[in-house]
């Protein structure tokens, strides 16, 4: 007698859950229990996963030992020179044991190209923000193949502490990079479920797929293990994402547009110890006397932002000049941009939609506002203080709870409302309420 649709479902689901099991290298119970729950929840790389060391379909490998690779561009979690180390490290790993050498290149095309970026950042594999996959990388081939792609939206460390040790994820990517697929052998590098170990030694599930692909330098190849339920790879050819020239947004541009005439400005911030006023797409900078005579396309000067930008603040200390726009960001350093970046990564929560002010200190910290919530954040670290957020209320009493745009200049605190401004001393005392076209941006009054 033919099952029911419901047993057909159940024996459907066991049989998934076992083949699972087995390629993950759990017990094989057939049931989603404890051991199984953790590990589909693990933090793990984004290639799909598979059973013992694996090769890509077809024995996918270089035609050549010396591997060139490119870096095109960091995260702000680390120094470039501790990224370049850790890259170099991992890179290390493959050819202490391969014939395999890895030179950085810095023109021209490599064979790796190695790329941070969050969601959707330039390949059909989007990213899936904090946690999650961590990373994915493609088999050896032309174009996109090769490249292994960082999850910006994630904490990079060198695995101590919170985040995620970048060393060790790049090796595991790396690997993929030169033709390895998963394996199911849990202390394996290839692994697909993330462990940081400190004293980090190459398992030899992984020393043995490898050195089938490459040899070890002297004698024959090893005999690989059968391997089973080859998984489709990611192969399809695409455009790596840059964040040196996204440009995330297009809006109509008028540059004669007459600043006297704006009623509301998207933002207002002090750069380079000059105001700058922003609305759609385009901004003006306050002269010596009078008001602004012409406004400059956001990008000419600025070419990865959007055109709406919700706030802006420079940090007094490192001169960097940051950019908010929805759930978004960027960190401009004279030309070089870092982003769109999600503000998960400063941890504000997915509740936070946008940052609709900003004032900086001259201890390396910035407040940033949001209508009755503010929070500190370390410029540096590029992480919320404890404690926050804090009622705006409380601690700017006098000033509107919905203040769309916030911001200092000159030393003062400036809350604005529609056309008005409420200017506050740092010992956070309401000393003027002003218009923002009459006394800000110098119009004519009518």
């Amino acid at each position: 007698m033919p099952l029911a649709h419901g047993e057909t479902t159940q024996v459907s689901l066991r049989r998934s859950l076992t083949r699972m099991q087995n390629k993950l290298g759990l017990k094989e119970t057939g049931q989603l229990d404890a051991e199984t729950l953790k590990a589909i929840n693990s933090p793990r790389c984004g290639v799909p996963d598979v059973g013992k060391f694996q090769t890509f379909e077809g024995d996918l490998k270089w035609d050549h030992n010396d591997i060139t690779y490119k870096i095109l561009n960091y995260s702000p979690d680390l120094d470039p020179e501790v990224t370049d180390d850790a890259f170099a490290r991992a890179f290390k790993v493959w050819s202490n044991v391969t014939p395999l050498t890895f030179t950085r290149i810095y023109d021209g095309e490599p064979d790796i190209n190695i790329l941070f970026g969050s969601d959707n950042h330039g390949d059909p594999y989007p990213f899936d923000g904090k946690d999650g996959l961590l990373a994915h990388a493609y088999p050896p081939g032309e174009g996109v193949q090769g490249d292994a792609h960082f999850d910006d939206d994630e904490n990079w460390t060198l695995g101590t502490g919170v985040g995620y040790s970048l060393f060790l994820v790049a090796a595991h990517e790396f690997g993929h990079a030169l033709g390895l697929e998963h394996s199911s052998v849990q202390d394996a590098l290839m692994y697909p479920m993330y462990k940081y170990i400190k004293d980090f030694e190459l398992h030899p599930d992984d020393i043995s797929g490898i050195q089938y692909l490459y040899g070890a330098g002297t004698g024959p190849k090893p005999t690989p293990p059968k391997p089973t339920n080859k998984p489709i790879s990611p192969t399809t050819p695409s455009t790596p994402f840059t964040t040196t020239t996204t440009s995330t947004t297009t809006a109509s541009v008028d540059p004669a547009q007459d600043p006297c005439k704006v009623k509301v400005f998207d933002a207002i911030a002090e750069i380079q110890g000059v105001l700058h006023f922003f609305k759609d797409g385009v901004y003006w900078k306050l002269p010596a006397s009078g008001p602004p005579k012409t406004s400059i396309p956001i990008s000419e000067t600025w070419p990865a932002l959007p055109s709406n930008i919700d706030t802006v603040f420079q940090d007094p200390q490192s001169k960097k000049i940051f950019f908010f726009s929805g759930r978004k960001f960027w960190q401009y350093t004279g030309n070089t941009v870092l982003g769109p970046r999600s503000l998960d990564k400063l941890g504000l929560d997915k509740d936070v939609d946008k940052i609709l002010g900003a004032v900086t200190r001259n201890n390396g910290k910035v407040l940033l506002f949001n209508g009755e919530r503010y929070w500190r954040l370390d410029v540096k670290s590029q992480t919320v203080d404890k404690g926050y957020p804090r009622n705006t209320d409380e601690d700017f009493a006098g000033v509107p709870s919905d203040s769309h745009d916030v911001f200092v200049y000159q030393g003062k605190y400036y809350f604005c409302q529609d056309f008005f401004f409420w200017r506050m001393t740092w010992r956070k005392q309401v000393e003027k309420v002003g218009y923002v076209k009459y006394d800000l941006v110098r119009c004519p009054e009518n």
